[in-house]
């Protein structure tokens, strides 16, 4: 059954294009338009999920199906084979090792001038795309032909190519000091989210220390510079220091821009790289380098399945959250339907954690906008999810959320059974926090409420109560307080939520959204 589910896996993840040409390479010798392993690749396809055993009752009997594990392995070797040809050139290290392939079929057939103006080719995109390992193999091949033709100058033909195998070789040991320097301090920094003890503390600082780590700029490889650069702007980020973070995020993008070759067979590294620069410039208020760089990665169109996993992950967050925090709500209204069909499409390739966020950076844009309906929703989203351990906070804010979402809509029958609900799970979480208690003895009083003047009373009540512990305290404040703090608002002013969230939001970003609301 494992291996079974390997070639359902690898079909599910297969592109319209790809499962096309699929069945152009598993018939190419034949006369037939279909095979056995083509229509059992069709079964797999149709299946919305694994079944084998009605596979194999109709396949029994067939040709070439009676030992019906091994023409599974067949066909994903079969897949495979197509996946690679199709991607051959998808990437340069795919053009490098099927130009090798070439080579030495040409060597073979003695066939020298073509295969020497072949490496020479290979030679250079080898250097192009720093595929140093490859340039090795392709130097061995230079080394080779020279020997076997034997012409005027050898020697010094010799010496040049030994010459470019050391220095090649020194490239490489480089590379690997970088990147095993790069790993030690990755695992370090990510181990906790700060370091436990004076132990793990000096541990840190002293792979830091390392030459490499303290001057990155001396390495010349792309690849060994950039694992450096992204764990000291990791080290940074986790001391706090958001300007030393986006400043070393500036020398990664701009270590990208001198080396536009790797964008090619790189564009995930790039796009994710991005999005860690555009993390800094919100948590710092840059909105002039927010905008352009959004828009260019962006424009990059997606390879593959994971690239279009992450583009809903940290790009469409990221663009929701920066609208959110600038108060241009119909901005952050119009990514809502790429990130629900993204999530759709995508539902178990995305990390669960994400999709809470997502979902719930959803709801909060639309209860902003006053579009309760859709609010409710998004949160049975986050609610139906399999309770985690993961961002509990975010199961917690939906619960909250959802009660005044309903509260709008005039649900108030539901509501009194779901303050319940909601009172008995928030009351199992360690510590029930203030703010939760207060919203829960709110809705409480609201739905017992007499007239308009004792409602109003109330809403006046929460309102200051929540002011006094938003500047009692300097910790970070609990998931839905500032969203409630602008819907009390709207009610004491008697406008919609929408016009009083622009207003508050525009002169600065929710970030600081403390200072939109001074204590009285």
């Amino acid at each position: 059954m494992k291996y079974a589910d390997d070639v359902f896996g690898l079909i599910r993840s297969m592109s319209k294009q790809e499962k096309r040409y699929f069945k152009l390479y598993a018939t190419a010798f034949t006369r037939s338009r279909a095979t056995a392993y083509t229509e059992l690749f069709d079964a797999i396809d149709r299946q919305p999920a694994l079944d084998e055993a009605a596979l194999r009752h109709r396949f029994q009997g067939r040709p070439g199906m009676a030992n019906f594990a091994a023409a599974k392995h067949r066909l994903c070797r079969l897949l495979l084979d197509s996946l690679a040809a199709y991607s051959a050139e998808a990437s340069a290290a795919a053009e490098l090792r099927r130009m090798l392939a070439h080579i030495e079929v040409l060597y073979r057939k003695g066939l020298y001038a073509h295969c020497g103006r072949l490496i020479r080719r290979a030679i250079r995109k080898a250097e192009r795309y720093e595929e140093l390992n490859v340039l090795l193999q392709l130097l061995h091949w230079e080394r080779r032909l020279l020997l076997r033709q034997m012409k005027e100058g050898l020697s010094d033909e010799l010496a040049r190519n030994a010459g470019h195998t050391k220095r090649s070789l020194q490239r490489i040991q480089t590379t690997i000091a970088s990147l095993e320097q790069a790993g030690l301090a990755h695992t370090a920094i990510h181990r906790r989210v700060a370091p436990r003890g004076d132990e793990e503390r000096e541990e840190l600082q002293r792979i830091l220390a390392h030459p490499l780590l303290r001057s990155p700029e001396q390495v010349d490889s792309f690849s060994a510079r950039h694992a450096l650069l992204k764990v000291l702007a990791s080290s940074e980020l986790l001391r706090g220091d958001y300007e030393a973070a986006l400043l070393r995020h500036r020398d990664i993008v701009e270590l990208w821009r001198t080396h536009q070759d790797q964008l090619r067979d790189h564009s995930d590294t790039y796009t994710a790289d991005i999005c860690n620069f555009l993390t800094c410039c919100i948590a710092l208020k840059r909105d002039e380098d927010f905008a352009g760089h959004l828009a260019a990665i962006k424009a990059i169109r997606p390879k593959s399945l994971a690239a279009e996993v992450h583009r809903i992950e940290r790009i469409y967050f990221l663009e929701l959250s920066y609208h959110l925090n600038t108060g241009a709500l119909d901005d952050a209204l119009r990514v809502l339907p790429a990130i629900e069909e993204g999530i759709t499409i995508h539902y178990d390739r995305i990390l669960p954690s994400r999709r809470l966020i997502l979902w719930l950076n959803c709801a909060i844009a639309c209860f902003l906008s006053g579009q309760y309906s859709a609010v409710v929703a998004y949160l049975i989203n986050i609610l139906n999810e399999k309770p985690t351990e993961l961002r509990r906070d975010i199961q917690e804010c939906a619960r909250v959320l959802r009660l005044l979402a309903h509260y709008e809509l005039g649900d108030y029958d539901l509501l009194d059974r779901m303050l319940r609900s909601t009172r008995d799970y928030l009351r199992k979480q360690t510590p029930l926090l203030e703010f939760e208690r207060r919203i829960l003895t709110f809705v409480r009083q609201l739905l017992s409420s007499a007239d308009r003047q004792a409602t109003e009373a109330l809403f006046n009540n929460l309102y200051r109560e929540l002011l006094d512990l938003l500047h009692s305290t300097a910790s970070a404040q609990p998931m839905g307080v500032f969203e409630t703090l602008f819907w009390l608002e709207s009610k004491r002013r008697n406008k919609d939520i929408a016009s009083v969230f622009c207003d508050g939001a525009r002169p600065g970003h929710m970030r600081d959204a403390i200072e939109m609301f001074p204590k009285q």
